[in-house]
């Protein structure tokens, strides 16, 4: 895993050994950082076209999506 990944991120501890393990981490470590107010900003926020799905309303309830740098639209 890249070194500033691992710092935007919080990650320490050995390099995972494939790509799906680095995704698992780093969606652990987003979510983390997004329910201890860490990272301030969610994707599920932002306008979406009308054929998308709102994440808000979801059949087994909201989603958040939390990231660490503004978005700009």
């Amino acid at each position: 895993m890249e070194e500033d990944i691992a710092s935007d991120f919080g990650l320490y501890g050995a390099e995972p050994k494939s790509a799906d393990r680095v995704d698992a981490l780093v969606s652990a470590a987003v979510s983390r950082n997004g329910s201890t107010n860490l990272f301030k900003i969610d994707l599920a926020e932002l306008p979406r076209r009308a054929e998308e799905m709102d994440p808000r309303r979801t059949f087994f309830g909201s989603v958040n999506y939390y990231w660490f740098e503004n978005v700009s639209e």
